[in-house]
């Protein structure tokens, strides 16, 4: 479900998109065209817009880099977390912020998982009688959690924990514009385990689910912003879901805390994490 779309790149295959490109590149010059020059040219001319959007989107070799994905729309639907990613170093931020909804109290999550470790920073605000947690990492038993929602090691896409590349794999009808820019649409059927919207709007969305419009932008061969539009619904309002990605090769590395950044993990966060 998570692979890669493969283009393919026989000769014999080239259309006149193609070979015009490959013509220009030899009129460029009066020497010889280096053979790295041609495949580049041919590889841009065969490959569609679909194809060059997830060539962008973040692999294992993708220098370090932050990420925040924000839901506006519907207050039962919405998300919003945040974090930075070290893909070569198998390591990952996440920032999750959950509000409560019979007070104006929330909790901060922050997960830190690094190879087959995991870590965990907490904190409750706005509610004096909760409990406090150390302002430090906790180490995470995985055999002491009680749901299998929680990541407690790094997976082969996580190196995008928005997964990015798992939702162009679904989308359709890609164009590209000038600038980077993109655009199509997505087909969120093909997506049962995606939680963008909540299952009352999935259902209420109806055949408008196979065709929910998105854009995206591609700077310097990165995609730096992704937006999924949810139109309103008779179960909800208008949603976006919204990715951006930054600092590519400038953010510091995650990766694992040291002795004086960790403390012991108390057993009350078993339970908060047990819901």
């Amino acid at each position: 479900m998570r692979s890669a779309v493969k283009p393919g790149h026989r000769v014999r295959a080239l259309g006149a998109g193609a070979v015009l490109a490959l013509s220009a590149v030899l009129a460029t010059g009066c020497g010889v065209v280096g053979d790295s020059t041609v495949a580049e040219a041919v590889k841009q001319a065969v490959e569609t817009p679909q194809q060059k959007l997830l060539a962008a989107t973040a692999t294992s070799s993708t220098a370090p880099y932050s990420y925040t994905v924000v839901q506006k729309g519907d207050p039962t639907d919405a998300i919003e977390f945040s974090g930075s990613v070290n893909p070569a170093g198998k390591a990952y931020d996440m920032k999750i912020v959950n509000t409560f909804d019979d007070s104006d109290g929330s909790l901060t999550l922050v997960y830190r998982i690094v190879d087959q470790k995991l870590w965990m920073k907490a904190k409750f605000t706005g509610a004096s009688d909760l409990v406090e947690f150390p302002d430090k990492w906790m180490l995470v038993d995985p055999t002491r959690l009680t749901t299998d929602t929680i990541p407690t090691s790094f997976r082969e896409y996580d190196v995008d924990p928005a997964q990015l590349n798992w939702l162009v794999t679904t989308t359709n009808d890609v164009t590209e514009g000038a600038g980077g820019k993109f655009s199509g649409t997505f087909d969120l059927t093909q997506q049962p385990e995606m939680d963008v919207v909540g299952p009352a709007t999935r259902k209420a969305l109806g055949e408008k689910a196979k065709a929910l419009p998105f854009t995206a932008t591609v700077t310097s061969g990165k995609v730096t912003q992704f937006v999924l539009s949810v139109p309103a619904t008779s179960a909800s309002k208008a949603q976006t879901y919204t990715i951006n990605y930054t600092g590519f090769g400038t953010v510091t590395p995650v990766v694992a805390p040291t002795a004086a950044e960790t403390a012991p993990t108390p057993d009350v966060l078993y339970e908060v994490l047990a819901g």
